[in-house]
């Protein structure tokens, strides 16, 4: 409350605006942290100036075309079609991963509290609202493409040739999405590295434990575990004031989680095996895996369009009938509508807190 305060009176006085972080709860040193990195940011702004300068309409439709492979919206596809034609137990535990990649982007980035890169002098080619470091770019570019590697490195008999190829599709892929955040000028140098390194740990940590996680899931009482433990980090999950999206995005996250941990353990035999899982490509001939494939995408869509409404629907009606049952009064507010508009690129009136105001809001 004392942040919303603060923060309000100084936009309509038209003050620089102090812009406070729940790492802020930690004093000096917190503050400490956040000084650092904010210099960090601010110097990668020469890089991005040079990169800026050599921009052309043909080079930025194709940063554009790669940063679309590094969205949720892309990574969403990508997992389906793991999920339901090509290997389906990497489709789920590349679900898995995207989700706690997409908490831990989020987490951190909620919990800093850090501006894009100075605008001007960089002129962002993309409206992003919600805060830089680090990058959910840089962290999944990171995660995503290289979990596919290992994992196929490590369960399936790769020509050394086809080794070699997808090798080099999965590194350009990886590179190529983060480099785009630098071109497109929404994020730093520092944004990027530092989602790239957390993507390392994540990813490390990971495959330790994706065998393990898969395993558990396959009982019934290890998805509601699951369901607790997102339950329980969504509530950790810091969101501080101005809103932004990365907590909505976080939790449509978590849902895939929940829902990949129930499908697992209550349809192990009956849910959809994929394609590849139960026929070999040679087998099948290019014509009727296209066949397969196409079919099965088209039909995924339509149920998922179809029990997405009924869903939302019903779980109106029941939220609306328990409370009115309680005599709760209610009142349907999108999270969307309390989100501000907020610009998260550094500017002359951005501040960071003063120790002594710190001390007092503390």
């Amino acid at each position: 409350d004392a942040c919303r305060f603060i923060y309000d009176k100084m936009k309509d006085l038209s003050e620089p605006r102090v812009v406070h972080a729940p790492i802020d709860k930690l004093g000096s040193v917190g503050l400490w942290i956040r000084r650092k990195l904010l210099a960090q940011i601010l110097n990668g702004a020469a890089v991005l100036e040079l990169i800026q300068k050599h921009r052309t309409p043909t080079l930025t439709r194709i940063m554009n075309f790669f940063t679309l492979l590094g969205t949720e919206d892309f990574y969403v596809l990508l997992v389906v079609y793991m999920l339901w034609i090509l290997d389906a137990r990497l489709g789920r535990l590349l679900g898995l991963l995207m989700a706690a990649a997409f908490y831990f982007a989020g987490a951190v980035k909620n919990t800093l509290v850090l501006p894009r890169p100075p605008s001007p002098p960089i002129i962002p080619l993309k409206k992003d609202t919600d805060w830089g470091l680090p990058s959910h770019h840089a962290l999944l570019g990171v995660n995503m493409p290289w979990y596919l590697w290992f994992y196929m490195y490590q369960n399936y008999q790769l020509d050394p040739l086809v080794a070699v190829v997808l090798f080099t599709t999965l590194a350009s892929w990886s590179f190529c999405v983060m480099f785009s955040r630098l071109y497109l000028g929404v994020h730093s140098p520092a944004d990027v590295v530092t989602g790239g390194i957390l993507g390392c740990l994540l990813l490390a940590f990971w495959l330790q434990v994706d065998n393990l996680v898969d395993y558990y899931i396959t009982t019934s009482n290890g998805c509601y575990v699951v369901l607790v433990i997102v339950i329980v980090l969504m509530l950790a999950h810091p969101d501080p004031y101005p809103l932004t999206i990365t907590y909505d995005d976080t939790m449509a996250m978590a849902g895939i989680t929940v829902g990949f941990s129930f499908g697992r353990a209550y349809a192990p035999h009956r849910v959809m095996y994929a394609v590849l899982d139960k026929y070999s490509f040679t087998s099948l001939g290019i014509k009727a895996f296209t066949f397969f494939s196409f079919l099965r995408i088209v039909t995924g869509l339509m149920v998922y369009l179809l029990l997405k409404q009924v869903l939302y629907y019903s779980a109106r009606l029941c939220v609306s009938g328990a409370c009115q049952a309680l005599g709760i009064t209610t009142t349907c507010v999108k999270r969307k509508h309390l989100v501000v508009k907020n610009n998260p690129y550094y500017s002359s009136d951005f501040r960071l807190p003063d120790e002594v105001l710190l001390y007092v809001i503390i």
